[in-house]
């Protein structure tokens, strides 16, 4: 069975993604609630591994306790950071790290619980940084990397004196992301977008605007298609409605930060994107009931597509049962 060269090169390029994507200088998101007391402290698991919890301090002593467990010598990893939201820019949040061997440096607001020693770290806002694996932006306030002094149970108090507003903390030095945290960033990145301040409707008007040309463009050339055709130009657009969605994001989050050499990255994983959806639009003129090789370039399309954060992941789901399903049809008749 042959398949054409873009597509192997398409493969080759995906896969080396992955491999930048699954080291990348990037954080697995976690979610944080409840945390308002040292006995009821988020557990931070596998506190090695870069994390990061998006959040809000909803009150002037509000407080967020967290809570990891580290063995002597090992890196104790903390940046604490916010948004360009611009009702908060005075917000200046700021963390104490609390454990075995810390030493006490300056002093917390009374409305803080403490245990033992604590080592006070803040800061001051920063101009806004660029991520390109996202892509997003934030605002560095303070971070801390020192080995742990002795192995044991570590408190973090996160605080503001400056009032309340939307804060991110990162734990962790080990950038790495497990393939199903890899399948899962195009929902948890919308969380990233609601944060720092972006509505829905601006999350997702670049899909409802791809779908609108798209349809009205296509509509009489698809004319005489039939449902499954019809159904993978839909899909199709499913895909690349991803590619418009992240350089808008792309756009939006450069503009409210910097221009930099990170853009490099954004742009590659757009024509991947771009890629991916076209590769699915051209299987919509082809009769992929009966094509082998169609039901398998679906299958391999659908699988990258996975790992490049195309179709808002129900799109590569659809598309790996389809094309599973009429491929072992195939294979029965």
């Amino acid at each position: 069975m042959k398949f054409n060269r873009k597509l192997l090169i398409t493969l080759a390029i995906a896969i080396t993604l992955l491999s930048l994507t699954l080291t990348s200088n990037s954080h697995v998101p976690i979610n944080a609630e409840g945390n308002i007391g040292l006995d009821s402290a988020q557990e931070v698991t596998n506190p090695t591994k870069s994390w990061a919890i998006y959040s809000t301090l909803d009150e002037a002593d509000s407080v967020a306790y967290f809570k990891f467990t580290m063995a002597e010598g090992e890196t104790i990893f903390v940046s604490l950071f916010v948004t360009t939201r611009a009702d908060e820019v005075s917000f200046v949040p700021e963390f104490a790290l609390m454990g075995p061997g810390i030493d006490t440096t300056g002093s917390v607001p009374a409305y803080v619980q403490t245990v033992g020693n604590a080592m006070v770290v803040t800061g001051e806002r920063s101009d806004p940084s660029y991520e390109s694996f996202g892509p997003s932006h934030l605002v560095n306030i303070a971070d801390i990397r020192i080995p742990a002094p002795a192995s044991g149970e570590y408190f973090l108090a996160i605080y503001s004196q400056t009032g309340p507003g939307h804060y991110g903390v990162a734990i962790g030095v080990n950038e790495s992301f497990t393939l199903l945290e890899t399948v899962s960033n195009p929902i948890n990145v919308i969380n990233v977008y609601l944060w720092q301040g972006e509505s829905l409707f601006f999350v997702f008007i670049p899909y409802l605007l791809t779908f609108a040309v798209g349809i009205y463009v296509f509509r009489n050339r698809m004319s005489e298609a039939t449902q499954v055709q019809w159904g993978l130009y839909l899909l199709s657009l499913l895909y690349l409605s991803s590619s418009v969605a992240f350089t808008w994001q792309t756009i939006y989050n450069v503009y409210m930060s910097h221009l930099g050499p990170e853009i490099i990255i954004s742009l590659f994983i757009i024509g991947m994107q771009a890629s991916i959806g076209s590769g699915i639009m051209s299987l919509a003129k082809r009769d992929i009931l009966t094509d082998r090789s169609a039901q398998i370039r679906l299958i391999i399309l659908s699988l990258l597509s996975l790992i490049l954060w195309v179709g808002v992941v129900i799109g590569p789901v659809i598309g790996l049962l389809f094309g599973s399903l009429v491929l072992l049809r195939s294979f029965i008749s």
